[in-house]
């Protein structure tokens, strides 16, 4: 059963957007934690800001689609 059905399409999509976020946090930020604990956080520098621009163009992209 689907429990955004009250929503509208873009809130519907917000909130599915919302819930992948939590899902992937644990898995990112374990990782991040140990890179941070082994002192290597060089190698997660410039994954940061090609990860970011990744994310961001496809976030744009989705929300495009519900208008």
């Amino acid at each position: 059963m689907n429990c955004n059905w009250p929503l509208s399409p873009f809130m519907q999509r917000l909130a599915r957007a919302h819930a992948n976020c939590i899902e992937g946090l644990p898995i990112f930020g374990g990782l991040l934690g140990v890179a941070i604990i082994i002192s290597k956080t060089d190698v997660t520098d410039p994954l940061a800001s090609a990860g970011a621009e990744k994310r961001g163009a496809r976030s744009r992209g989705g929300l495009a689609e519900c208008r």
